[in-house]
């Protein structure tokens, strides 16, 4: 049986052979997803993290987390309504990952009798040697979470047989980058235009490409955001698209100071990204 320290990284990813995959790293804004399951007082629930996907070495401490929870020890007795002492739920999980190369991995817990949550690192490293290059594959993965519980006892009252199990996706992304718009004025009279514009790149990782700087592909959509002097909130200016250049542009109507800035929803194999923000002053 491995041990929870030595299991993990195959959890999540599993390092192959020159032009395939290494592993990738966790980003500090990734999202979780979560889910869970219950039956005869024992639960699991699971949550796994999105993984972006960069050269280098990582330590990701906390990229699954599996809880646990079991009901207390039964109380038992024999037919004669003798004290038979009391006996806990006794179970195991088996954490499985699946999708392409980088998320193929499986980890096999003891057996506990105690509630717990199960906290799975994974280390990871993207490096490159001479003609020898590791990276990770990005795109959709899943984890699946198999929970065996059972508790037998002599009064019929205290059985317990449970088999649940939990699955949820994951995303292995690479970093999206956004330039700080530019403008063609930063000071104007109240309702002139002024031209938005900016450059949107990612870091590419395949068979052909090693963390490439890369142009977002032409027609992917980006939104322009702006926030009037006085506003709490930032409201929708127009939908742009990505250029073949990888640019976008836009021309906008300022009545008072706002600030600008433009953000892309990110993709199966792309983070998410806001770029910094624009301020162009009215007066």
């Amino acid at each position: 049986m491995r041990t929870l320290k030595r299991a993990v990284a195959g959890a999540i990813t599993t390092a192959l052979a020159v032009g395939l995959v290494s592993a990738p790293a966790l980003s500090a804004n990734a999202a979780t997803h979560t889910t869970s399951a219950k039956s005869q007082g024992v639960s699991v629930k699971l949550a796994v993290k999105d993984l972006t996907n960069k050269p280098g070495k990582y330590t990701i401490k906390d990229a699954v987390k599996v809880t646990v929870t079991v009901p207390a020890p039964f109380h038992d007795t024999y037919s004669d309504g003798s004290d038979a002492g009391t006996v806990p739920v006794k179970y195991w999980i088996y954490v499985k990952s699946t999708g392409s190369a980088t998320c193929a991995g499986s980890y096999v817990s003891d057996f506990y009798t105690k509630s717990r949550t199960f906290t799975l690192p994974a280390t990871f490293k993207n490096t490159k040697s001479g003609s020898i290059r590791y990276y990770s594959a990005s795109g959709k993965c899943k984890l699946s979470v198999e929970l065996y519980a059972s508790r037998y006892t002599i009064s019929a009252a205290g059985d317990l047989n449970v088999k649940k199990t939990v699955s949820a996706a994951y995303y292995v992304k690479t970093p999206t980058s956004l330039t700080k718009p530019s403008v063609s004025a930063t000071h104007v009279k109240k309702n002139h235009t002024v031209k938005l514009s900016g450059k949107a790149t990612y870091l590419r990782a395949d068979s052909k490409h090693w963390y490439t700087k890369t142009k977002l592909p032409k027609g992917t959509k980006l939104v322009v955001q702006k926030k009037a002097k006085g506003a709490k909130s930032w409201s929708k200016v127009a939908t742009v698209k990505v250029t073949s250049k990888g640019t976008w542009s836009k021309t906008v109507k300022v009545a008072k100071t706002t600030s600008y800035r433009v953000v892309y929803a990110g993709s199966s194999t792309r983070t998410a990204k806001t770029s910094a923000v624009r301020v162009v002053k009215v007066g």
